[in-house]
């Protein structure tokens, strides 16, 4: 079973860091045929705000 969460309340945990990451795994379902994998996407204070500095998935 998969929990959906929000991204800023996450964030807003994490506010006391300077570099944190999220992963999990997305499945789409499409037309031309249904898509899976992980993601993973690495995030850096920067000037007081968060940034993606690097994301990557594979399916």
């Amino acid at each position: 079973m998969y929990k959906n969460f929000n991204f800023v309340e996450v964030m807003k945990q994490l506010s006391h860091k300077i570099m944190s990451f999220a992963m999990g795994r997305y499945f789409l379902s499409r037309n031309v045929g249904d898509a899976n994998g992980v993601f993973m996407v690495i995030f850096k204070k920067i000037k007081g705000e968060w940034k993606i500095v690097a994301d990557m998935s594979c399916g």
